[in-house]
C-alpha cells in the first residue's frame, strides 16, 4: 500500500491520550506473512472479502477457518474417504486407505487445542486432580484394578492403560484419544451397578484403537458407552482393531452424536454377546455408521430369537407408542448405515439380499442385521419409512488417497475410467455421465475450471443441492461432487469449493 496521510493518537499507560498529532504524513507498508524459513512484517491488515467473514488471520498473512474448523474438516475428510473406500468404486485393496485415515485422524485429535499437556496417573489420583475442563490430561502405563475412575478433561490421552475389572468413565470437550488399553476380568452390572467398562462422552472427536475389552465370562454389559452423560454429543467416532466379547449386552452403545455425526467402526471383532451395536440416536438427529472389515460371530441369531441382530435401533426417550411413530427416530432420511466386507454368525459375509427386509427387522433369518425396539411397544416390524438407509459392498474397497485424476478431452464422464475428473471449460460444454455401476451407490467428483465464463449444461437426471444449479466462477475453480444410489437413474449433486 502506498504512503499515506492521517492523524496518530498516542496513549499513554493508563489509556489516556496525551499527545494528539495533526494531519501527518505516514509510511504504510501491507503485512507481511510468515513462511517456514523467513519472518513476517508488521503492516497493514489485507482486507477481507465478504465471504471470509467468519475467517481469521494466520501467520502467513492468509484468512482462513479457526484451528478447531480446520480439524473438524480434516477428521471429516479422512471419514468421509473411508466411507467412499468403502462404497466398492474398484477392486483395490483397503489397507492403505484405513491406515491412512487412522493415522490421520490420531494427528488429528493429539494435536487438537492442547496447550496444557497434565500428566496424571488414574491409578492414584484423587478424583479432584482428574477434573480440569481447562487441563490437557495425559495417562500412559497405568493401570485400574477392582474400582472406577472419572478423568474429565479439554482433551483425554489414554495409552496403554490396563482395566482389570475396573470402569472408567472419560469426559474431554474437544477429543478423546485412547490407544492400547487392554481389560481383564469382568464387570458384572451386579457387582459394579455400571451399565459399562467405558462411558465416553465428548463434544468434538472419539478414536479408540488397538484396544481388547474381552471380559472372562459372559456377564458383562455394555464395553463401550458412548453419549450416556446426556449432554455431550461427539461430531465424529473411530473406533478401529478393537476386540469385544463375553457380554450379556452389547458391545459397543451409542446414545447420541452431533447432528451429521459419522461413527466409523473398523477391523474390529464381537464374539459371544447379544447385539453386538446400540443405536438410540436420542438427539433425533442425522447421523453416519460405517462397518468396515468387522466380524460378529457367536452372537444372539434367528431364526425366531427376538434378540436376534448385529445392531440394534432402541427408542428409549419416546414415552408412548403415539409417540415413537411420531419422533422415528431411525428413519432413512435420519440414519445411515454402511456395510462393507463384514461377517456375522458362524462366518457368513453380509451381503446385499433381494428385499432387504430379509435381514432388517427379521424374525425368521439366521443373520438378521438390524432391528428397532421401542421401549414402548416392543419391536418395529420392517418398513422402508421407519428403519434405516442401509448399503452393503460386497467388492473391496479403493485406495482413495492414490486414485487418478481422470483430464477430460471432451464432455463425456465416463466411470468406467475412474471416480474423479477435471475439465477447463473454454467453450460451451454439455456433459453426459455413463457407465454407473447397476444396482450400487456411486460418487465421483468432477473440478472444473473457469465453469461459469461460458454456459455448462448437465443431464436431466441430475438434481442440485437445495434445488438450484451452483454459480461457476469465470476464472478459477469448482469442485462438483456426484453420488447416485440407483446406478445413474437420478444423480444428486452439490458444489463442495469454489475459488
Amino acid at each position: 500500500m502506498p504512503a499515506a496521510y492521517g492523524k496518530l493518537y498516542i496513549k499513554d499507560a493508563n489509556g489516556i491520550v496525551n499527545q494528539i498529532i495533526p494531519e501527518t504524513y505516514i509510511s504504510s507498508t501491507e503485512y507481511v506473512g510468515a513462511t517456514s524459513n523467513t519472518n513476517g512484517t508488521a503492516g497493514l491488515v489485507p482486507p477481507a472479502m465478504t465471504y471470509q467473514k467468519d475467517k481469521f488471520l494466520r501467520g502467513d498473512g492468509s484468512w482462513a477457518e479457526s484451528s478447531s474448523e480446520q480439524l473438524d474438516l480434516q477428521f471429516l475428510k479422512g471419514i468421509n474417504l473411508s466411507l467412499r473406500s468403502a462404497a466398492g468404486l474398484t477392486l483395490q485393496d483397503a489397507s492403505k486407505s484405513l491406515t491412512a485415515l487412522i493415522d490421520e485422524s490420531e494427528n488429528v485429535l493429539k494435536s487438537y487445542g492442547q496447550t496444557s499437556p497434565q500428566n496424571v496417573v488414574i491409578s492414584t489420583a484423587n478424583a479432584e486432580s482428574l477434573i480440569n475442563d481447562n487441563a490437557d490430561f495425559i495417562c500412559t502405563n497405568d493401570a485400574l484394578n477392582s474400582t472406577s475412575a472419572t478423568i474429565q478433561g479439554k482433551t483425554v490421552d489414554l495409552d496403554n492403560v490396563q482395566l482389570n475389572s475396573a470402569w472408567i468413565t472419560v469426559t474431554a470437550n474437544d477429543a478423546i484419544n485412547i490407544d492400547n488399553l487392554q481389560f481383564s476380568g469382568r464387570t458384572d452390572k451386579a457387582v459394579t451397578h455400571s451399565n459399562f467398562t467405558m462411558q465416553l462422552n465428548s463434544n468434538g472427536y472419539i478414536k479408540l484403537i488397538n484396544s481388547s475389552l474381552v471380559q472372562t465370562t459372559g456377564n458383562g454389559y455394555n464395553s463401550i458407552s458412548i453419549g450416556l452423560n446426556g449432554t455431550m454429543a461427539p461430531k465424529g467416532v473411530l473406533i478401529d482393531n478393537c476386540a469385544f466379547g463375553n457380554l450379556a449386552n452389547n458391545g459397543i452403545e451409542i446414545f447420541r452424536v452431533a447432528n451429521n455425526g459419522i461413527i466409523t467402526i473398523s477391523n474390529c471383532t464381537f464374539n459371544n454377546m447379544s447385539n453386538p451395536i446400540r443405536i438410540s440416536n436420542t438427539n433425533n438427529v442425522k447421523m453416519t455408521l460405517n462397518l468396515i472389515n468387522c466380524t460378529f460371530d457367536n452372537i444372539e441369531h434367528g431364526p425366531n430369537n427376538d434378540y436376534a441382530g448385529i445392531i440394534i435401533c432402541q427408542d428409549s426417550t419416546s414415552n408412548s407408542a403415539d409417540a415413537v411413530a411420531a419422533n422415528n427416530l431411525f428413519a432413512p432420511d435420519k440414519i445411515t448405515i454402511n456395510v462393507s466386507n463384514c461377517y456375522g454368525y458362524n462366518g457368513v459375509k453380509i451381503v446385499r439380499p433381494a428385499s432387504m427386509s430379509e435381514i432388517l427387522g427379521s424374525r425368521s433369518c439366521d443373520n438378521p442385521l438390524l432391528y428397532i425396539y421401542a421401549d414402548r411397544g416392543g419391536i418395529v416390524s420392517y418398513n422402508a419409512t421407519k428403519y434405516p438407509s442401509v448399503n452393503i459392498y460386497d467388492e473391496s474397497p479403493i485406495d482413495l488417497y492414490n486414485e487418478n485424476v481422470v483430464a477430460l478431452s471432451g464432455s463425456a464422464i465416463d466411470l468406467s475410467q475412474g471416480r474423479t475428473f477435471t475439465k477447463t471449460i473454454s467453450a460451451n460444454t454439455t456433459f453426459t455421465i455413463t457407465n454407473a455401476p447397476a444396482g450400487k451407490m456411486t460418487v465421483f467428483t468432477l473440478g472444473l475450471t473457469n465453469g461459469g465464463a461460458y454456459t455448462v449444461t448437465w443431464p436431466n437426471s441430475v438434481s442440485w443441492n437445495g434445488g438450484n444449479e451452483p454459480e461457476l466462477v469465470e476464472e478459477g475453480v469448482n469442485i462438483l461432487t456426484f453420488t447416485t444410489l440407483d446406478g445413474g437413474t437420478h444423480w444428486y449433486a452439490g458444489m463442495t469449493f469454489s475459488s
